[in-house]
């Protein structure tokens, strides 16, 4: 570190000195008690005050904007004092309270960067526009893949390089990952920027408002298809496999409040730590729908990584998180999975969603990834996400696991 750098650090180390030193802090409360006064006398008619009158509704803006920080700067002072009235007292603790305000505070911080940076992937792709090099990279049969940071898609972003390096001759295939969330490679899809990846029926729904209820699986993808093509996208056959959603808490407490369905979860949600990642925590047909549904009220909404979801439950920092079908931690730390009873979850079908550029640029795409329409069971996914836990999510071995299934099929 330069000398400058140091006279900074230092500098500022001592600008931090000062603002918390007892000294200042006490100036805070003394100048906010003696404007109060100030504007108390001046209202009380004082002559040579008069011209500092305020209405009263200057007093109580002017009381709301400094009372929380009079509060919290009080309680770095004053841990806790007592009031003492007909012979009872209450006693006020203040830093208790000020731990809750920031507490608090941190909270809605957390919630709001947690939507932001979900909306700020999609973002990204769209203020650049089409990628212009795409139809170049195509000409030159490379084929780039997105992926999420799920196990699921770590291994099927694996097993279409695979495959379509197999079934297409010259053809090379970089698989992203991790490429961002749904809304991210979506939008990468539709602006050229990848030029596939493997979505699900239940997560396209939402994009385009569409009801799932009453519907088959390939009902929902011709609908899907319908809002598709005119973006330049195409969902192709259905792999075979889904990765349903679900809520997943503990046998200890699914025994100790007798917990069987999400509506007797929702009863006792208000005592109870919520926790899944930001995507899911933003998305309607994920957390804001179902809170809306069952009329959740938790205690904590704890957003998290998607690889944290099981650890958060194993060390008891959460109650309550939601899992896929396909993790193979639910058989594992034999957990319990609540019943939808109202039906909320649409189900989410596996299928490639490929830019129609890509499929009109490189023969034989659409037929090597038709070809695929139910070679790949649930069974099979979980079995894959099973291994891929098993090795730690180790990217290289991803690559030989969707080797091994390719020669398998």
């Amino acid at each position: 570190m330069s000398k400058k750098n140091r006279l900074n650090s230092s500098d500022d180390r001592d600008i931090l000195s000062i603002l918390n030193s007892r000294s200042v802090i006490g100036g805070v409360i003394v100048i906010y008690a003696l404007l109060i006064l100030f504007l108390l006398f001046a209202e009380s008619g004082i002559p040579w005050l008069s011209r500092y009158r305020a209405t009263d509704t200057v007093l109580i803006l002017l009381g709301l904007l400094f009372l929380p920080f009079f509060i919290m700067v009080s309680a770095k002072m004053i841990r806790s004092f007592t009031v003492k009235w007909a012979g009872k007292e209450l006693q006020i603790d203040l830093g208790e309270f000020s731990e809750k305000v920031e507490g608090e505070f941190a909270r809605v911080e957390k919630k709001i960067a947690s939507q932001v940076s979900s909306a700020e992937q999609a973002l990204w792709p769209m203020l650049a526009g089409r990628n212009h090099n795409a139809p170049e990279r195509r000409r030159n049969k490379k084929i780039i893949i997105g992926s999420k940071q799920d196990l699921s898609h770590v291994f099927l972003a694996n097993f279409l390089a695979e495959w379509l390096q197999r079934k297409l001759d010259g053809v090379s295939c970089e698989a992203r990952i991790p490429n961002g969330g749904s809304l991210k490679n979506f939008a990468d899809a539709q602006f050229d920027w990848i030029d596939l990846y493997i979505d699900f029926t239940g997560t396209c729904c939402q994009y385009f408002n569409i009801e799932h209820k009453n519907k088959s699986d390939h009902e929902i993808a011709d609908e899907l298809n319908r809002h598709f093509n005119p973006i330049g996208l195409k969902m192709l056959n259905l792999l075979g496999a889904t990765e349903n959603y679900c809520l997943v808490i503990s046998k200890e407490l699914a025994k100790e409040r007798e917990l069987k369905t999400v509506s007797d979860l929702s009863k006792i949600s208000n005592s109870l730590v919520f926790t899944a990642d930001p995507e899911y925590l933003n998305r309607r047909d994920c957390y804001l729908g179902l809170k809306s549904e069952y009329n959740f009220n938790f205690r904590q909404i704890h957003p998290c990584r998607i690889t944290q979801r099981y650890a958060l439950l194993e060390d008891r920092r959460a109650d309550v998180f939601v899992g896929y079908e396909t993790d193979p931690e639910i058989q594992t730390y034999g957990l319990v999975v609540l019943e939808d009873d109202k039906e909320f979850f649409p189900h989410y079908a596996a299928a490639p969603l490929v830019s129609i550029g890509a499929l009109e640029s490189i023969p034989g795409l659409e037929n090597a990834l038709n070809d695929l329409a139910g070679k790949i069971t649930t069974d099979n996914l979980i079995e894959e996400v099973r291994k891929l836990s098993v090795s730690e999510a180790n990217f290289a071995k991803a690559r030989k696991f969707a080797v091994d299934f390719c020669d398998q099929l």
